[in-house]
Order: C-alpha cells, then structure tokens, then sequence
C-alpha cells in the first residue's frame, strides 16, 4: 500500500543549494487541450487533442537575504536567466525542472516577519531525481 507523505519531508533545491526558510509551495504540471471540432462533427461535443505541456511553481515562506538559494532565485529573476529546481517530495526523491523566474515578492508587516514569495515557469519537461 502506498503511503503519503508529510509535508515537512520536502526539500526545495535551487541548484546544489536547500531552499531555506520556505513553508509553502505547489506545482502545477498543466496539457494545452486544442480544440480540433469542425462543422461535420454532429456528436455536440468538442474533440479535443493534447498540445504543448507547461508548468508553474509557486514558494513562499521567510525571507533570508544570506540563504544562497534565495539569492540564486532573485539573481535569475534580474538577470533574466534560467535556476534548476529539485523538488525531492520525501527528501530524496521527486522532480528537477529548468525554469525562468517570473516574480520574486518581498512582504512585511509592522508586526510579522519579512516573507517572500516567487512565481516560476517551466523551460523543460521535469526530470525524475534520483
């Protein structure tokens, strides 16, 4: 039987560096679904056929200015270059993707600590680690 797993067993790579501070994330592998219905198809539903593949990753958690990962993320959202996410779902194992960093956000408030955010987008079809 398979198990699921907690939560606090992820680890987040950027590169060869943990991802500190993070409390949340997701991933969202989505199909394009092109639409191939034409006037001759009398069933009244749509046909439809798998395009291009895409995905987003959203992190969120404590901002650490020092965290190397941190900075790799904020340094490829500047630059306009790519950073390699390991995404070990149990620590060990998961997915590795290519990805261009769409949005990195810095929030605070008078009372909390200071948190970020950052929006990721697919540049590659994600690999299988190990």
């Amino acid at each position: 039987a398979t198990m699921a797993l907690a939560g606090h067993e992820v680890t987040l790579n950027v590169g060869v560096n943990e991802l500190d501070g993070i409390k949340s994330f997701s991933v969202s592998n989505d199909n394009e679904l092109l639409d191939e219905t034409d006037f001759a198809d009398t069933s009244g539903f749509r046909k439809r056929f798998q395009g291009l593949q895409d995905g987003t990753i959203s992190i969120s958690g404590d901002y650490e200015p020092s965290d190397t990962a941190q900075a790799a993320i904020r340094a490829a959202k500047t630059a306009g270059t790519t950073v390699t996410i390991e995404l070990l779902y149990d620590g060990t194992s998961g997915d590795s993707v290519v990805c261009h960093v769409e949005n990195f956000q810095i929030n605070a408030e008078v009372g909390g600590i200071v948190e970020f955010s950052a929006s990721l987008v697919f540049n590659a079809a994600p690999t299988t680690v190990p």
